[in-house]
């Protein structure tokens, strides 16, 4: 995963400091009496307690925008170990809680139809490419071919890209006119995601009739393999 943080905000309006008070300990000096704490629930451990941080791992930090009701964690490079309940805590009579389920993912690239795909000369390779669980679209989605990066203005001509950008998202790469040259190994990579490849094969002749023999001689294969098995002896 890409270097990142996350922050988890706390939905608990804080009174303000009542005339009597001297000032809440660790208050801000802002108008506030009462304590802010962040809680792990996984191991009951105490994080934070106002804008002090009670935990070895420096991931974790909180912050307090002052003279506002908005306290955050912050969990700088989230692991999937950070996964499970957090609860900010305020140190009134009786004391308010408010817990928070964390949902750590990995972005995730999948191109359709991996690890291969056979195309037959002269029609259009159809590559597709999507992005899941990522935080934000990428920003770039890059395209190489066998190590390169593919060039759309290119003198071949017949390579175009659509990308549609969301929740999911999607790196369409289109080659019409496919020869021999266009095979070898395609690779999306995302800016903020891991890449992922497939090997294209660019078939002469039936393509159909080309699986089947493919599939002949993989049974074959295998057929001969537990022959070998068999064989006393060796």
């Amino acid at each position: 995963m890409e270097d990142t943080e996350i922050d988890i905000e706390a939905c608990i309006s804080i009174q303000p400091l009542s005339s009597s008070s001297g000032g809440g300990g660790g208050g801000d000096g802002d108008g506030e009496d009462q304590v802010v704490s962040w809680v792990r629930h996984r191991d009951i451990h105490l994080l934070t307690v106002g804008r002090y941080t009670y935990t070895s791992d420096q991931r974790f930090e909180a912050k307090h925008s002052p003279h506002t009701e908005e306290w955050k964690l912050i969990i700088r490079y989230p692991q999937r170990k950070d996964t499970g309940y957090y609860e900010c805590q305020i140190s009134t009579t009786p004391p308010i809680g408010h817990p928070v389920y964390l949902t750590i993912v990995e972005p995730e690239t999948i191109i359709v139809g991996a690890p291969d795909l056979f195309v037959n000369k002269g029609s259009t390779i159809n590559l597709t490419c999507l992005v899941k669980y990522a935080p934000d679209p990428p920003p770039t989605m890059i395209w190489r071919h066998n190590s390169e990066d593919i060039n759309f203005d290119s003198p071949r001509g017949g390579v175009s890209l659509v990308t549609e950008k969301g929740k999911e998202t999607s790196s369409r790469l289109m080659i019409q006119n496919a020869v021999s040259s266009d095979s070898g190994v395609y690779t999306c990579k995302p800016s903020n995601a891991n890449p992922s490849s497939i090997r294209v094969h660019i078939i002469k002749g039936n393509l159909t009739l080309y699986k089947k023999d493919l599939l002949w001689l993989i049974d074959y294969s295998n057929h001969l393999e537990d022959i070998r098995i068999r064989i006393p002896g060796y």
